[in-house]
């Protein structure tokens, strides 16, 4: 399989909110990814060790979010908007022992893209 490039949303504080992308395989475990998003993103995961990290797929509908979404929007204003609240307290929390193709390959999600927003990753309460 070939490499991908994930748009990453950090919701967290409204200062340290905001969207990165990280490259991964789609071997490699979400256990994997959580180390990634802690490197790329240092300053505001600080505190937090990579395993205390949730994440959840960036999908309303069955369909990633675009860029131009309003949530989308915000965030890149660092604001969280609701509608991610919610994908996080509707949405299923990604299995750190399941590969990424386990989420990428099950279900009728196209391949993630440029111009998509395909995680979100949630800071310890």
């Amino acid at each position: 399989m070939a490499p991908l490039t994930l748009t990453c949303a950090l919701l967290a504080s409204d200062s340290d909110s905001g969207i990165f992308s990280v490259a991964v395989e789609p071997t490699q475990l979400v256990t994997e990814l959580k180390g990634l998003i802690k490197r790329k993103k240092p300053h505001a995961l600080r505190y937090w060790d990579a395993d205390r990290l949730t994440l959840f797929l960036a999908t309303s509908g069955g369909r990633w979010l675009s860029d131009e979404h309003e949530a989308v929007l915000q965030l890149e204003r660092g604001h969280v908007h609701d509608d991610l609240r919610d994908i996080v307290e509707c949405g299923a929390e990604l299995r750190a022992t399941k590969p990424l193709a386990y989420y990428l390959q099950n279900g009728t999600l196209s391949p993630p893209e440029p111009e998509q927003l395909h995680l979100l990753v949630l800071l310890p309460s």
